[in-house]
Formats: structure tokens, sequence, C-alpha cells
């Protein structure tokens, strides 16, 4: 918690966290289009923030503030692409109302694509002012950023954590001094803060990803005929024990020490047809994620479009 900042402007006010000693991560909109803010800490310390890297497209700001050679709080990035339905997770803020940092807890109850962001869902509601904080999983990780509160006031949703990686790359390094914290905002103007233009790879990566989603539509609507045919063959074939925990049953077939492998006689032609089109989605999945690992997607954000579409057989990880 010593970790989480209130982040204002003159008409705004958020959340953020330590990434290092001298950079704080928050929202986009949190600045709305600031150049710089306020940073209060959690011991009532106030310090300058100058926003030196926006991306209004992620809703992703970093700024950065004097060197606090005495303050070692940072939190530590985790992997947003092992993320898990179910998952426990601890969402920290500074609500509004508050006067100091807030917790709620929960679990993660989808992984939603916004465009081109990953986001995951929680039933860890924020509060107002709790944007830009960190999303954690129960070892400390940082695995969101919390972006937006659910319309019905039911759900939060953080831009997953691989999805903020690549900017901080682009962080530019820190030239300030090393300086305690002050209680006076600095006087000197800071000029508009960097935007993140896409680089070619980028947007190599983001046409690959957007043919990726474009062509697990198309096999998720193949695997819910497959579904009906599945469910049709059972029920002839008198099939009634299926090992649970997949999106699709007929995933089983694919290890191939599955006894739903044998059959009676007279449906081996009906199961046959099955695993001819088992065969052709998994063909289709490999293929897809070949060309999309070739335009520099990430793995993480291959796994989170499967799970979105259903399709998160834990055999296309490898």
């Amino acid at each position: 918690m010593p970790a989480v900042v209130m982040v204002e402007t003159s008409t705004t006010r958020g959340s953020g966290f330590f990434a290092a000693p001298d950079l704080i991560v928050t929202n986009a909109h949190v600045l709305a289009g600031a150049s710089s803010a306020s940073i209060t800490t959690r011991n009532g310390n106030r310090v300058e923030g100058k926003a030196v890297l926006v991306s209004e497209q992620r809703d992703l700001a970093f700024l950065q503030i004097p060197r606090q050679s005495a303050l070692d709080v940072a939190l530590p990035l985790g992997r947003s692409a092992d993320v898990r339905l179910g998952q426990s997770v601890v969402a920290l803020g500074w609500a509004q109302s508050m006067t100091q940092s807030t917790v709620t807890r929960g679990v993660v109850t989808g992984l939603r694509r916004d465009g081109e962001r990953r986001l995951l869902q929680t039933d860890a509601v924020p509060n107002h002012g709790d944007s830009g904080g960190p999303l954690l999983d129960l070892r400390g990780n940082v695995i969101g950023i919390t972006t937006a509160r659910g319309d019905d006031g039911t759900a939060g949703f953080a831009l997953a954590i691989d999805d903020a990686k690549p900017f901080f790359e682009r962080v530019p390094a820190n030239t300030g001094a090393t300086a305690p914290a002050t209680t006076q905002p600095a006087p000197t103007p800071t000029p508009t803060p960097a935007k993140a233009e896409p680089s070619e790879s980028d947007a190599r990566r983001t046409s690959g990803l957007q043919h990726y989603d474009e062509v697990l539509a198309s096999i998720e609507r193949s695997a819910a005929q497959l579904d009906s045919g599945w469910e049709r063959y059972k029920m002839s074939c008198k099939i009634t024990s299926v090992p649970g925990g997949q999106s699709h049953e007929w995933f089983t077939l694919y290890d191939a020490r599955s006894p739903l492998h044998n059959t009676a006689t007279h449906c081996a032609g009906a199961l046959s047809e099955i695993e001819q089109r088992t065969r052709a989605v998994n063909a289709a999945m490999t293929d897809a994620a070949e060309i999309a690992r070739q335009a520099g997607v990430y793995a993480g954000e291959l796994r989170i479009l499967r799970a979105t579409h259903h399709l998160d057989y834990a055999g296309w990880d490898r």
C-alpha cells in the first residue's frame, strides 16, 4: 500500500503507483491532457510529477518525479498472460472520499478486449478515484492497472499489465536530481508530454493481432457447430463419462491417451468424423498462432484472445 499514490491535476484526481522510485504509473484519463500532476504519497508528502510518456489508446501515462532515494516501494510487475478466471486479486487505489489508499479484494470474472486493449474484468469494483491504481495478484505483483468501473457498478476493469510493458521501455531516462519530497509544486512549467506513436513493429503486431482475432471468430463458429455434433454423438452412443474443465468437451480428443477415442462399433463412423473436424480446428489454430507470432504478437495476447473466443485449450500454449 505505501506504493500507491494520489494523482491530482487542476481538474482531475485519481490514483497511481510507484513502478520505480522515480516513476509513477497512472491512467491517461487521470491526467486529462495535463503535462504535470501533484503526487501525494501515503505518508502525506507531495511532489510534482512530470508526464513523460502518454498513450491515450491504452489509457496509460507515466510521470517522473525527483528520485526518492529513501523510498523503496516500487511494485514488481507480474504477467497478465498467466491470469485465469476465478483467480483472487487485490485492487489498490486512492478513493476520492478517502485520505489514504484503499483495498478492494475480489476475483477475475472475465478476460475482455476493448479495441486493441486487453482488460481484466473483476468483481473488485473500484471506488471513484481508484483509476490508475494497481491490480495485484496475491503475491503482490501488478497484473493490471485499474482503468474503468462497469456501468452497472458491479465490475471493475483493469488494463492487462502485459499491454503496458512495451511502454516501460520507452520511458526516457530521468535526468532530474535526487531530491526529498516537497509540499510545494515545481514552479517551472513542464513541456507537453510525448505521445507514444506506434512503431513499425507495433503496427505489424497490431495487424497480426487483428488477423488472429478474425480467424478465431471464424473458428469459434466452427467450434459451436462441432459442439452440436458432439452432443448428438454422445446421446446416440450413450457417452456419459467426459472429463470437465474444458471450454469444449471434445478438446479431450486432443489427448491421444483419452479413452474417448474408443467407442462402440456402430459409433465408429460418427466418432471418426468428429475427430477429423477436431483435427481441422487444431490445424487452423496452429496456423493462425504461427502467423501471429511471426507478426510479433505476444504469447499472452494470444492466450487472452483464445479465452475471449472460448478456445482456451492449454495445449495451444505449447
